[in-house]
């Protein structure tokens, strides 16, 4: 693998700058707004909750304030360092390997951090294995495989016109793809992203986990939408095809009673 693309634990421990803007981003709630409301309105004051690929613990503490049962893993102890200066809530693990038990946790959710894991279906299967039958996954990833505007890749006349040629692909044949696959030239914050995440793929692994979606979107504002705005948003998320061009997705799928991943 392209050294660019590598996903490794010294990329986490040594990039004070990645670092950095992961705290500033964080550190504002409206970027989290649609996340932080799904897992809520999922939960309650007694749910166990598990954050994974918690980072430096912003989401994970926003969330404690009104879950105190929370926890947060990240594989980096850099960032598990950091975090802990929140709390006592946090450790360093690896999200392909859980250290927990079968069927732990009510809620498992992860902000901005699928993207970045290689072995992404091993690491979905592992935090299905850790929630109850009956318990609710919540998802924020950025849709790096289709979005109205180029965000997260270099604005290039050849970046921005084939993303929606790549998303009707994924209506042929979907299967989970990379940016080193597409030689993607991804920027800023999302520079060391692996997996180009897409909707339709997402919809499909979950349903196919046992998984019954809840609410699902690609159209995840960094503000409260009022007026014409509002009405916007609504009529592109319910538009066929349309709806799966926004930047980022937020979705909340319950786990069946009964049903457990298939490894």
């Amino acid at each position: 693998m392209n050294e660019r693309f590598q996903y490794s634990r010294e990329f986490y421990e040594r990039d004070k700058n990645y670092l950095d803007h992961l705290e500033q981003k964080e550190g504002d709630p409206s970027w989290f707004r649609d996340y932080y409301t799904a897992v809520l309105e999922h939960s309650t004051p007694a749910s166990r909750i598990l954050d994974c690929g918690c980072g430096t613990g912003i989401t994970t503490a926003h969330l404690h304030e009104d879950r105190p049962l929370i926890e947060g893993v990240d594989f980096s102890e850099t960032y598990v360092a950091r975090a802990r200066r929140r709390g006592g809530y946090f450790r360093r693990m690896d999200l392909t390997a859980l250290e927990f038990p079968d069927a732990t946790f009510d809620v498992v959710c992860s902000a901005d951090a699928v993207e970045h894991v290689p072995a992404l279906e091993r690491a979905l299967a592992e935090m299905d294995r850790v929630l109850k039958p009956g318990g609710v996954f919540v998802l924020q990833t950025p849709n790096l495989w289709c979005n109205l505007v180029s965000v997260n890749y270099a604005r290039t006349p050849r970046n921005i016109m084939k993303k929606p040629a790549r998303l009707l692909r994924d209506c042929i044949r979907t299967r989970l793809r990379t940016v080193e696959e597409y030689e993607l030239d991804v920027v800023a914050g999302d520079r060391d992203a692996c997996n180009l995440m897409s909707p339709i793929w997402l919809r499909r692994h979950f349903r196919g986990q046992g998984y019954r979606l809840l609410s699902f979107t690609t159209y995840s504002a960094f503000f409260e939408p009022r007026g014409l705005v509002r009405m916007a948003l609504g009529c592109l998320k319910r538009v066929p095809f349309v709806k799966d061009l926004g930047g980022r997705i937020v979705m909340a799928a319950a786990k069946r009673d009964g049903i457990m991943s298939k490894s």
